[in-house]
């Protein structure tokens, strides 16, 4: 009977420690730690163009500018000729914002032909409790990035265009507004780029000749236990949940798992990342 004990005991203790492990990798190691994914979508053609994209930083008291720095660090590795945000910048701004040194990281990421920006859906509803509801954009113009707010972009690179289409992340945008603004049929236009922060904004332009559709918000699960993840966002993902998906013949979609945490500061199996890529434009 006391050796049954003293095993019970010890395979007590042993998942006790365990646990213990799991919560302190989730909760203080793998929220830190940064992976640069360079997405193969080149189809073996030749590529002059290197984008980077970052999304869902959720800047708050337990990821500030000092985390940030790493990432905007890593990006600047790069050596991008875009850089593309996807939305999310402050967890919660009226709770906790420091502008002045997010504007001079932000400012500071090098993108030699533009940096581009979406709205994320608490870019909106951050700011809509505050007398300054223009608070996310005003961020984004002082730190040169231009934000598409329902707008398109022409971007000329050593004499091809790229058509970069942003979409706002609302829900009053995605049941009412017009499509025409992202409709790059008659842009004459050698590569097409659609940002959106939620992948499931995507299903009102499948039909639009985009070559790549980037977006984030689901955070890649955040927390992936098997059968479980606490921040999936799969009601606003449409079946593109993390990673690269083919579309068909030279259309392809990609959803960032994102750099910070919301609601529980912890992540697990789904490590911040940036994302680059190599355009296939000849």
């Amino acid at each position: 009977m006391k050796k049954s004990i003293k095993i019970f005991l010890s395979i007590i203790i042993v998942i006790m420690i365990t646990l213990a492990g799991l919560f302190f990798y989730a909760f203080r190691i793998e929220p830190f730690n940064l992976n640069v994914n360079d997405v193969d979508i080149s189809q073996n053609k030749a590529s002059s163009v290197k984008l980077v994209q970052f999304s869902d930083t959720h800047i708050k008291p337990d990821f500030t500018h000092e985390n940030f720095q790493k990432v905007v660090d890593a990006i600047n590795q790069q050596n991008a000729d875009i850089v593309v945000f996807t939305g999310d910048l402050y967890d919660d701004a009226p709770t906790y914002s420091d502008d002045k040194n997010i504007i001079n990281l932000l400012k500071s990421i090098n993108a030699k032909y533009g940096k581009f920006a979406v709205y994320g859906n608490h870019d909106y509803f951050s700011y809509s409790a505050t007398e300054d509801t223009d608070g996310y954009s005003k961020i984004m113009e002082q730190s040169d990035f231009t934000l598409l707010k329902n707008k398109s972009k022409i971007v000329e690179i050593n004499g091809k265009r790229l058509f970069i289409t942003g979409l706002n992340c609302s829900d009053e945008y995605d049941n009412n507004h017009s499509t025409n603004f992202a409709d790059p049929s008659n842009k004459n236009s050698d590569y097409n780029i659609l940002l959106s922060h939620k992948p499931s904004t995507y299903e009102k332009y499948k039909d639009f000749d985009y070559n790549l559709i980037l977006a984030g918000h689901t955070h890649g699960g955040q927390i992936k236990i098997p059968f479980i993840s606490f921040h999936s966002g799969k009601d606003q993902c449409a079946g593109f949940f993390a990673g690269l998906y083919d579309l068909g013949p030279n259309k392809k979609l990609y959803t960032n798992i994102g750099i910070g945490t919301t609601r529980v500061s912890a992540r697990f199996r789904a490590v911040p990342e940036i994302s680059v890529f190599n355009l296939p434009i000849q």
